[in-house]
């Protein structure tokens, strides 16, 4: 009867009333559902009875709509369908920023919901398919921020939920660092060109620092993975053009000797090594991923190289010992270039003297 009485009332586009009788019906199902009472005929009700109230909230206010019904029924076990019906809604009739805020607001709303991360990842989603770049960077930047390993969030999720976290940030830190780390290259060429509107030194070395922040939270996040002497070398490439020289000798030496046993068994394997020109030429961030920045920029989550970059080589196992171990030689020759100057006793150069 409330499922027949809502539907009158969505015709008559009294969608408050329509919305209040759909919730006794979805009020009704959860109890059966809960008793073990739920049929196949009552799943697709319910599932009707969703897919209506998303019409009427899309014909309202959106998701301000599901806020504010919320608020004056007390919340309800299914809100999260509440909220997800209407963005799939939105993202079919590609309202992608409608769809987007309507999964931004169930993270906003939820933030401690075992559902905020896959709620915010649909939004990522729903940027991404909207092809909205800028958008895309930000709510990434954003999930790695909320959701980063050890956080507070992180420490209170479950094991699933954790690993579906891990899954992404592995992903988007990535990403991030790799995007970055583009934009500091193009930046440091258009400053080596001299043109008029040529970034500062401080700039360009900022945007590297920004590259170098992601790369160590990707190793900090991923202590155990396989290609940890990659990222160490591109931390090391990053704060070696920052001119970060102590930081970037670490990082070398982590690539070339913190990873002996493991290095020794790619050798053993017979993998062909991937030989890159040292500090500077940053040959592995290409190697390893021509097509990452790019990627990142159309809002795609995964990268294909495109019919323009055909040349660009599969990822090979990285040679820690001979570059990166070459690199942080390099680097301890910037730092004693760039040491003071050692202070003699005024009476030790007199007698010298």
């Amino acid at each position: 009867a409330y499922y027949m009485w809502g539907w009158s009332e969505f015709k008559l586009e009294n969608h408050d009333q329509a919305l209040r009788a759909f919730v006794v019906v979805l009020d009704e199902y959860t109890q059966k559902a809960v008793a073990g009472y739920a049929t196949r005929s009552s799943d697709e009700l319910l599932q009707d009875t969703f897919r209506v109230m998303a019409l009427s909230f899309s014909y309202t206010d959106g998701a301000n709509s599901i806020a504010q019904l919320l608020d004056e029924i007390d919340e309800r076990p299914y809100a999260n369908r509440l909220f997800a019906e209407l963005g799939d809604l939105y993202l079919k009739k590609k309202r992608f920023r409608d769809s987007a805020g309507v999964f931004d607001r169930f993270v906003k709303r939820y933030p401690d919901s075992p559902l905020a991360p896959t709620f915010h990842q649909r939004q990522i989603d729903a940027f991404t398919a909207g092809r909205f770049p800028e958008e895309v960077r930000e709510q990434k930047r954003i999930f790695a921020n909320n959701y980063a390993v050890d956080g507070g969030y992180w420490l209170s999720a479950a094991p699933d939920t954790r690993d579906f976290i891990r899954s992404k940030l592995q992903i988007y830190i990535d990403e991030l660092a790799r995007y970055h780390h583009s934009v500091a290259q193009k930046a440091k060429s258009k400053r080596d060109t001299a043109a008029a509107d040529a970034p500062s030194e401080m700039q360009v070395a900022q945007h590297y620092r920004e590259a170098a922040g992601w790369y160590r939270e990707w190793i900090r996040s991923f202590p155990g993975a396989t290609d940890l002497p990659e990222k160490y070398f591109l931390l090391g490439e990053t704060e070696f053009e920052a001119s970060d020289f102590a930081a970037a000798v670490a990082a070398y030496e982590m690539a070339a000797y913190g990873f002996v046993d493991r290095f020794a068994e790619v050798s053993e394997s017979g993998a062909q090594s991937n030989q890159v020109t040292g500090p500077g030429s940053e040959a592995l961030l290409a190697a390893n991923d021509c097509a990452t920045a790019a990627a990142l920029d159309a809002g795609s989550e995964s990268a294909e190289a495109s019919d323009g970059e055909a040349e660009c080589e599969p990822k090979a196992p990285f040679n820690q010992y001979n570059e990166a171990g070459y690199a942080a030689l390099i680097a301890y020759d910037e730092l004693i270039l760039r040491a003071p100057e050692p202070v003699v006793p005024a009476a030790e150069a007199a007698s010298s003297s």
